[in-house]
């Protein structure tokens, strides 16, 4: 079994850990912002949603009673262990089916740290001293530009983690996306709770924008047919490169259309099953009286297009 945790973003934790379990994996502590677990079928590591980045485990250890000295003297124990490291480091380049050379281990060491450790540690001093302590015991060289292994440390005000990235890029950054605009992990949570499972489902979406929330729903339910409509010219030519980018990434067609239109007044042919968006709201986007207006015509648009599910039951 692999000891992995994954970073959450805040209020998206719920959704990360029952997608985790449901893919099969053992939460094995949870966290403020993370989840460790541990999981045997490293093949479904690729299609984790919900969270930011993956890492394989090196120690997740509380530092809520931490002194100064206790902490520091625990990263120097932790990262003098020459097995702990060589055991992550061997997960991960099995988890990705590569072979493990000593001698072409090199690696970096970055920290972070929140809360009240933020002001009581000097994160770049201890970088150094850390690097050391790593490149004596392992024998590995430092490479701060081209380094083959990461090693992150997150000193937070509960919890010190010490991990080793999975993969480069955060698993958040879809291959799939090229021009993404709504983070990935917000439309993850709300696919899920718009419940796209039936094998014909008309989604709509009425501020679509360049088209992120309607391409994370195609990609994770091939069956659905999906509308996108907003009034910005700009955003609906981003949204056609986008479609195009996106068939061209997952090798099949997606069933989505683009309409110019104000969602407040217009009329739609097709009734749809379901109704997502990412509404406007901030100075970035509409004053408090513009919001006070349009959401009030939004509702009465969802009402005519929205179709009812009737049933005899209850």
């Amino acid at each position: 079994m692999m000891e992995l945790y994954v970073t959450v973003g805040r209020g998206l934790d719920v959704f990360a850990e029952k997608h985790l379990e449901q893919l099969g994996a053992h939460i094995t502590q949870k966290t403020e912002g993370k989840l460790a677990f541990s999981i045997d079928d490293v093949s479904k590591l690729t299609s984790i949603k919900f969270v930011e980045r993956l890492f394989g485990t090196v120690d997740i250890s509380e530092s809520s009673a931490f002194t100064k000295s206790d902490l520091l003297n625990h990263l120097h124990q932790v990262l003098s262990s020459k097995d702990r490291l060589k055991n992550a480091v061997v997960q991960l380049k099995s988890a990705k089916r590569q072979k493990l050379d000593d001698d072409a281990i090199t690696f970096r060491l970055s920290i972070k740290a929140t809360g009240k450790w933020k002001k009581r540690i000097d994160v770049s001093r201890l970088s150094k001293d850390l690097s050391a302590k790593v490149a004596s015991c392992t024998g590995w060289s430092s490479d701060l530009r081209n380094a083959t292994t990461e090693i992150c440390i997150h000193v937070g005000p509960a919890f010190c983690a010490v991990g080793i990235p999975v993969f480069r890029n955060p698993l958040s950054c879809r291959s799939y996306l090229k021009h993404p605009g709504l983070r990935s992990t917000v439309c993850d949570a709300m696919i899920s709770l718009a419940e796209l499972e039936s094998d014909s489902c008309t989604v709509l979406d009425i501020t679509c924008g360049n088209g992120t929330l309607l391409f994370e729903a195609a990609a994770a339910y091939p069956q659905i047919y999906a509308i996108g409509c907003d009034k910005n010219a700009d955003a609906l030519a981003t949204a056609k490169d986008n479609l195009a980018f996106c068939q061209d990434a997952l090798g099949r067609k997606i069933h989505v259309d683009f309409m110019r239109a104000d969602t407040t007044n217009v009329m739609l042919r097709v009734p749809s099953d379901r109704i997502i968006a990412d509404l406007p709201f901030g100075q970035q986007h509409c004053t408090a009286a513009e919001i006070a207006t349009l959401y009030p015509l939004l509702v009465k648009s969802i009402s005519r297009w929205l179709l009812f599910s009737c049933s005899n039951e209850g």
